[in-house]
């Protein structure tokens, strides 16, 4: 399953709107890792998603007592609670990939129905 930019997009915003973040409110990394994880996502698409809001300036990156974390821009803050924004005005298949997302395989992980040798009865 493929999951856009725009999708990955669209899950960090309703990150820092669930968290109620304003404008250049830093966000604590660890937070926004830990909501992250809640998404179904995974991290590489958490990295995907700061380096390309990074990128577009929609994201600002801070430090905050030694730590790192992550505020919206003041226009991604504006555009975000418009009524027209981004989280409003997502598209029903961005939301069924953001649904979708807890149950994308994960590489490495064996999900057929292996049995070991002693869960067969004797």
């Amino acid at each position: 399953m493929h999951i856009s930019s725009q999708t990955l997009r669209l899950a960090l915003l309703r990150i820092f709107a669930d968290a109620e973040a304003k404008a250049g409110d830093c966000l604590p990394f660890p937070e926004i890792a830990c909501s992250w994880a809640a998404t179904g996502l995974r991290d590489s698409d958490l990295r995907v998603a700061v380096h390309e809001m990074l990128e577009s300036g929609d994201l600002l990156s801070m430090e905050r007592h030694g730590a790192l974390g992550l505020a919206l821009s003041a226009a991604a803050y504006q555009w975000l609670n418009r009524p027209d924004g981004e989280l409003q005005a997502a598209s029903l298949s961005e939301k069924a990939a953001l649904a979708n997302a807890h149950y994308r395989p994960r590489p490495g992980v064996d999900h057929g129905l292996r049995r070991r040798s002693e869960d067969f009865l004797q």
